[in-house]
């Protein structure tokens, strides 16, 4: 009898673990698809704080763009979706920029081949820089997977609004930016 108590036990265990699994794929798959990532009842959707340097080496505060809608994105000039993104960002910035939209990218790569990326397509806002910084500061906006790209909204009152995991659209992002004006 014993040994049958063992294997109900084990059973059990395993269906437990199956059932934490699959909660976790499914949240971590569900999170870019338009919905805004999960968060834990206690977490804060207030943007954390944080400071990298430009292309010039300027140190850039995030708290530099408050009152503005910010679309945070985290890449790579490496990452392929990372650079299919870019020609969109910049379109956005264009086009609501005057009303108070902010692009940030935020390249997990050195200042060089991110400056040479920058030149080719002609990009026209903020670009900072940090290797393992740019790391840090894309898991306290919740990337704890480390995916690339990866984009963040945030409000005018620097509340974060929406996470995205992965290569993001316009029409992904749209439903997202009509709230925010």
């Amino acid at each position: 009898m014993k040994g049958r108590s063992w294997l109900v036990a084990g059973v059990a265990l395993m269906a437990a673990l199956a059932g934490a699994t699959s909660a976790l794929w499914l949240s971590a798959n569900l999170e870019g698809r338009g919905a805004p990532a999960p968060r834990a009842a206690a977490e804060s959707t207030q943007r954390p704080a944080f400071t990298l340097r430009d292309l010039d080496g300027r140190p850039r505060e995030m708290a530099e763009w408050d009152g503005k809608v910010v679309l945070l994105n985290f890449w790579a000039t490496w990452c392929p979706p990372c650079r299919r993104e870019m020609p969109l960002f910049a379109e956005l910035q264009q086009e609501f920029g005057s009303r108070g939209f902010q692009v940030v990218a935020v390249a997990i790569d050195e200042a060089p081949a991110v400056r040479e990326f920058a030149a080719e397509y002609g990009l026209d806002f903020p670009l900072l820089v940090g290797d393992e910084d740019a790391i840090r500061v894309a898991q306290a906006y919740g990337n704890l997977q480390g995916a690339l790209p990866y984009t963040v909204l945030v409000d005018r009152e620097g509340e974060v609004v929406a996470r995205f995991k992965g290569e993001i659209s316009r029409s992904r992002l749209q439903p997202h930016l009509g709230d925010l004006w």
